[in-house]
């Protein structure tokens, strides 16, 4: 699943922790969360932007060595982008969010642990 809203006035803690299963992360341009569901089930990966110009990414996530992506898109300032991923194997594995830029730079959140 896939979408985008506009953002409001959010943050992430400098530790990156919001709860065991809710993982953040803060970049120059916003943040990435990613949160776990249903014993890792269920992945839903988001991306706050800020600022800057728009730039072509994708969401993923990593779990257990294997990264899981969604499609390329453009990323427009001042929005939210958000993918999930559900009927999950692996679900206990410790799950870390992904954002990976066209130009190569990829960024990821703390490990997220459902279980």
């Amino acid at each position: 699943m896939a979408g985008e809203t506009g953002t409001e006035s959010l943050s992430c803690p400098s530790s990156g922790n919001i709860t065991n299963w809710d993982k953040c992360t803060t970049l120059s341009n916003g943040f990435l969360m990613i949160n776990e569901a249903t014993r890792g089930d269920f992945v839903g990966h988001t991306y706050w932007k800020s600022g800057c110009s728009a730039i072509t990414a994708r969401l993923g996530f990593l779990r257990a060595g294997a990264s899981t992506w969604a499609g390329w898109r453009s990323m427009g300032s001042g929005l939210e982008y958000y993918n999930s991923w559900s009927g999950l194997s692996n679900g206990c594995y410790p799950t870390n969010g992904l954002l990976n830029t066209n130009g190569g730079a990829t960024y990821q959140t703390p490990a997220a642990d459902a279980c």
